[in-house]
């Protein structure tokens, strides 16, 4: 049996257009009563679709920019700095060796250094006296392609 609120009284409508053996239609000559039951919940079926799709794009919206940064900041790391640095953060390349470069998937790595001297590091370079330890990267990457590394190697700690 149905709610009361789903049946709805319809008035100056001819009975004839309607089946007289359909629940749905009862119909005397004043009007029509109809039972909305069946036609609410497909509405409600389509509103929720509706919605979840509407909450499904704005997420994935949300995510688009951390999902395309965390590309970036991988390829970045890849094509400059794992030359170097590895593939891992370890430093266990020639020129890491060479270079006596620090593991940066290490703690004591992490704790020592800060978001902002990592950021100077890769825009400004490393220098030792009049030694280039490490050449600047502010004609190559943008302070958003560096700061998206800076949280790469701070991820690599984890």
């Amino acid at each position: 049996m149905s709610a009361i609120y789903n049946w709805k009284w319809i008035e100056n409508v001819e009975s004839r257009s309607f089946c007289w053996w359909n629940p749905r239609f009862w119909s005397s000559k004043e009007g029509l009563l109809v039972n909305y039951s069946h036609y609410n919940w497909r509405e409600r079926n389509i509103r929720m679709h509706q919605l979840v799709k509407l909450i499904a794009l704005f997420v994935s919206l949300l995510l688009l920019p951390w999902q395309l940064m965390a590309e970036s900041a991988e390829e970045n790391w890849k094509s400059q700095c794992a030359k170097c640095h590895g593939a891992d953060g370890k430093a266990k390349t020639k020129a890491g060796i060479k270079l006596k470069l620090k593991d940066y998937t290490t703690a004591e790595f992490q704790e020592s250094i800060t978001d902002k001297e990592l950021f100077d590091a890769t825009k400004e370079g490393v220098k030792e006296g009049e030694k280039v330890k490490m050449k600047p990267f502010a004609d190559k990457l943008s302070d958003e392609d560096i700061e998206a590394l800076v949280a790469y190697i701070r991820a690599m700690g984890k």
